[in-house]
């Protein structure tokens, strides 16, 4: 009987995973090796490159600057999806990372629908819900290697993979959907839901997802 629920829940999951309708993906796994990203870094950048399986690796002389930054950027029309749900996944060679994801509508006004800073445990692989119309993409990040021992760091970018999420892209096969049992802020305190903040959805089957509703 274990096995048999063991397998309904593996079952149930994939489906869920399944119904999620992707609309764009990029990296690691895509088959798309960041096809117009554009690449910025640091002036201590002395490597910055896509491999064969499609990591998007910078590689920094941190010997006289122990600080490093990078970044890609991407003109993607989005506009059409009331709501999106954003995946990706980073790793680095550094005491601490600073990343954000920015969005924009028109390159002029831009959010920034992922902003974390000192974060020390890599890789990270993380997701965010972002209700506005998107056009712009820019993913930056900002790194130090504080030994001396250490002359160099290092970022690398694994994949974006963007889904439709006006239905949160769930399809329920019961009546037994996930409730919102709580919402908090970054800082884990707990808060109404509210626009223009990125905030933390808690649902009662124990998921969680990072969630940023634009109102203007």
């Amino acid at each position: 009987m274990k096995r048999f629920t063991l397998l309904f829940l593996t079952l149930l999951a994939s489906f869920y995973v399944s119904s999620q309708t992707p609309i764009y993906e990029t990296g690691v796994g895509s088959g798309d090796p960041w096809t117009g990203w554009t690449a910025d870094s640091s002036n201590n950048c002395i490597l910055s490159s896509i491999d064969s399986t499609y990591y998007w690796d910078f590689l920094f002389d941190t010997q006289n600057n122990s600080n490093f930054t990078s970044s890609l950027a991407k003109v993607l029309d989005l506009t059409m999806y009331s709501s999106t749900k954003f995946v990706y996944k980073l790793n680095w060679a550094a005491d601490y990372l600073d990343y954000q994801i920015a969005v924009s509508a028109d390159s002029i006004n831009w959010t920034y629908i992922v902003n974390e800073s000192g974060v020390t445990t890599a890789p990270v692989t993380d997701s965010v819900i972002v209700s506005q119309p998107v056009n712009f993409i820019v993913i930056s990040t900002h790194g130090e290697v504080l030994s001396p021992m250490f002359p160099f760091g290092g970022t690398t970018y694994h994949y974006l993979r963007i889904f439709d999420a006006s239905t949160n892209g769930l399809e329920p096969i019961t009546n037994n959907e996930k409730e919102l049992v709580r919402i908090t802020d970054m800082s884990g305190r707990e808060t109404a839901d509210k626009p223009n903040t990125l905030l933390i959805y808690m649902y009662s089957d124990g998921t969680k997802e990072k969630v940023f509703k634009m109102m203007p």
